[in-house]
């Protein structure tokens, strides 16, 4: 500590060098604090809808294999349902239940509800089924949501824009 007294104190100019490199340094720093903040704060809010929408749409098709097996039931008197419903499927059931659009529409439907700031989502992806095959085990569904983030100080650095994206998936077991 003496030393930099002495050093400071030894040489006048110092202090000036000190603040011009400072001042930036610190300016530098709380840009990257306050974007990388917002554009944090953001990926967040992308992750939330994105889980939100693909849970909400996925659980339509437990709700369709629980109508279906309900209209097996209604059709024969003598059907029993099994244990685990989704036994009572046939390939012609999942075939079905993977054309269906309901998990789809209640997916955007989520996405719309639960986009509280108004973010403008570009790629709004919804695939369903995603990697399906008739007779799989598994119903996915995957969503993939993206925005644009203009930075504050990240223009005085010539960058204007961050595209900030996030990617949700989520399954059923129809086997």
């Amino acid at each position: 500590m003496t030393y930099l007294r002495k050093y400071i104190g030894g040489n006048k100019g110092n202090a000036m060098g000190l603040t011009m490199i400072m001042v930036p340094s610190v300016l530098i720093l709380t840009g990257l604090v306050v974007d990388g903040g917002m554009i944090f704060v953001k990926k967040a809010q992308l992750q939330s809808i994105a889980d939100s929408a693909v849970n909400a749409g996925i659980s339509v098709s437990g709700d369709e294999i629980v109508d279906i097996v309900e209209a097996m039931a209604a059709q024969d008197p003598e059907f029993e349902a099994p244990e685990n419903i989704v036994d009572a499927l046939s390939n012609d059931d999942r075939a079905v239940l993977a054309a269906s659009t309901g998990p789809s529409q209640m997916a955007e439907n989520y996405i719309d509800l639960n986009n509280y700031d108004n973010l403008a989502l570009s790629p709004q992806d919804i695939t369903f089924p995603y990697n399906y095959t008739v007779g799989d085990d598994t119903l996915s569904m995957k969503i993939e949501l993206g925005t644009t983030h203009e930075l504050y100080f990240g223009s005085m650095m010539g960058i204007e824009t961050q595209f900030i994206s996030a990617e949700s998936m989520s399954s059923i077991n129809i086997d």
